[in-house]
């Protein structure tokens, strides 16, 4: 077991940044895609861009942006759902074509385009978002690179309510460079649907061996004070592994779940009730 270095904070800083500009920048992009490619093939086939054409692009940018917010695309980017990116893109673009067609037969105005030129640009599209989405991909790994921030492999010891919460975190945090691979469940009786964010990759007791297996970085142990004896089992069991452990003490039992943490000359104090300030 090793301890991690401390990232630089401009290095964080600076990511966080950069990705909140990515993601800005990826809201408009992935809208008018659609509306670019349809120009340009108006272009290539010597068809005018007017008229029809251009409320349809208008259309399609005006309801490819809501459906894809509506399916939560924006809200995190991670390298290991790069294909449920993917997915997303398409249902989004596949719902814009479908609300686009019912448009079109209620309002008689199908004949107004050219058939076989409506069906390259839905196939043309799906390709292009796919190529976007992979080159976006590309671009943020690299990125990570630069700045010294590898992607590493991070696993959660616990299926909590603490524990579903930090692994939305680390989804929702890209600056912080860790690729969330799952969970590990306390009893053979959890129920793999009660989790609201997948896998449930295992029990404990296989934690350290997935941990050597598939070289994790990161174990986030997310365990109940009261699990003291599978806590210390499992701290015991990671020694010979190089992963990084953390413990995030569970306290929710307690009713502590917003208690603040403080350190006393390197001791660790968690201040049940401190009215009005703590005396440290």
């Amino acid at each position: 077991m090793r301890f991690p270095l401390q990232k630089q904070p401009h290095a964080q800083n600076y990511l966080q940044t950069y990705f909140k500009c990515i993601w800005f920048l990826r809201r408009g992009i992935d809208a008018t895609i659609p509306a670019m490619l349809l120009w340009g093939l108006c272009l290539v086939s010597r068809i005018k861009f007017s008229g029809p054409y251009i409320t349809l692009a208008v259309l399609s940018i005006a309801l490819m942006l809501p459906l894809l917010e509506g399916m939560n695309l924006y809200k995190w980017i991670n390298h290991k759902y790069f294909q449920s990116d993917v997915t997303r893109l398409w249902m989004g673009w596949i719902g814009v074509c479908l609300l686009l067609l019912l448009v079109g037969v209620s309002t008689q105005t199908l004949g107004l385009f050219v058939p076989h030129m409506l069906a390259v640009w839905f196939g043309l599209t799906l390709i292009v978002l796919y190529l976007h989405c992979l080159h976006l991909q590309v671009l943020l790994q690299r990125r990570r690179k630069v700045q010294g921030l590898m992607l590493r492999k991070a696993v959660i010891a616990g299926t909590g309510e603490l524990s579903q919460r930090l692994a939305h975190q680390l989804l929702c945090s890209p600056q912080l460079g860790l690729q969330f691979h799952g969970f590990f469940s306390e009893s053979s009786m959890q129920s793999m649907n009660k989790l609201s964010i997948q896998p449930l990759l295992g029990l404990l007791e296989d934690l350290p061996d997935y941990t050597r297996r598939h070289h994790i970085d990161v174990v986030y142990i997310v365990l109940s004070l009261a699990q003291g004896a599978a806590i210390r089992d499992l701290i015991a069991r990671l020694q010979d592994t190089t992963a990084c452990v953390y413990f995030v003490p569970d306290l929710t039992a307690l009713g502590l779940l917003e208690a603040q943490i403080h350190n006393l000359q390197g001791i660790p104090l968690i201040a049940v009730s401190a009215f009005p300030k703590p005396p440290i």
